[in-house]
C-alpha cells in the first residue's frame, strides 16, 4: 500500500497555481500546503480514495479565485477508511463555488458494512474569508456515520448567492460569534464529556476540538 509523508517547507515562497487540482488521497499523514495563490481547481481537496486513512493535514495561508471550492472534504459509502485531524486556516476565497464542501455522499451508494463505511474526525476550518461564492456551505454527512467533532470559527462569508446549500448529519461546534452572516443550525451540538466529579474547572475548554469527545 502507498503511504505518503510529506512536510512542506515553512519557508518556501508563494507559488502560484492557475489550472489543476490540489489533492490529498489514498493513505496520507503529516502534511502542510501553505502559501499558494490558487486559481481554477476543484479546490482544496482530501478525498475520495481514502481507504487506507488521512490524518494530520493541514491548509493554510491560500488564496483561491475562480475554484470549485475552498475547503473540500469527499467520500462515499465504499470507500471505508477515516479521515482525521484535517485543518484549513487562512484562506481567502474569491468567486469559488461553494466555500466549505464536505460530504460523505461523493456518489450516492447503498449502505454497506463497517469496513467499508468512511468516517470523517477532528475537522478544524478557521480564518476564512469568502467573496462572491456561489454557496457557502455544503456539508453532508451519513446517518450511520455523522461529521465527527467538527470547529468553525472565524469565517465571513460576504455577497454569497445561497447561504446553505445542503447540512446533514454532522456534529460539532460553530462559534456564531464569529461567523458570519451565520453558522448552519444543521450542526448539533457536541457536548464536553468530563467524568470528574471536579469537573467545573475544565468546562471552557469545551471549544476547544483537543478537549472534546
Amino acid at each position: 500500500m502507498f503511504m505518503c509523508t510529506t512536510l512542506v517547507s515553512q519557508h518556501r515562497p508563494i507559488r502560484t497555481i492557475q489550472m489543476g487540482l490540489i489533492l490529498i488521497a489514498v493513505t496520507t499523514e503529516n502534511v502542510i500546503v501553505q502559501d499558494m495563490i490558487v486559481g481554477t481547481t476543484h479546490g482544496l481537496s482530501v478525498g475520495s480514495e481514502m481507504s487506507g486513512g488521512v490524518r494530520n493535514v493541514t491548509f493554510q495561508n491560500i488564496i483561491m479565485n475562480g475554484s470549485g471550492a475552498g475547503p473540500r472534504i469527499k467520500s462515499e459509502r465504499g470507500r471505508g477508511g477515516t479521515v482525521q485531524d484535517i485543518t484549513y486556516t487562512n484562506l481567502t476565497l474569491y468567486n469559488v463555488d461553494t466555500a466549505v464542501y464536505i460530504t460523505m455522499n461523493y456518489h450516492t451508494n447503498p449502505q454497506t458494512n463497517e469496513t467499508g463505511t468512511p468516517k470523517f474526525v477532528n475537522i478544524n476550518i478557521n480564518n476564512i474569508y469568502a467573496d462572491k461564492s456561489s454557496n457557502s456551505w455544503y456539508l453532508d454527512g451519513l446517518p450511520e456515520s455523522l461529521i465527527n467533532n467538527t470547529f468553525f470559527s472565524n469565517m465571513n462569508f460576504t455577497n454569497t448567492k445561497n447561504l446553505i446549500e445542503k447540512c446533514d448529519n454532522i456534529i460539532g461546534i460553530c462559534d456564531n460569534s464569529t461567523v458570519s452572516p451565520y453558522c448552519p443550525s444543521c450542526i448539533q451540538a457536541e457536548p464536553c464529556v468530563d467524568m470528574n466529579n471536579e469537573c467545573s474547572q475544565y468546562l471552557t475548554q469545551c471549544n476547544n476540538p483537543k478537549y472534546r469527545e
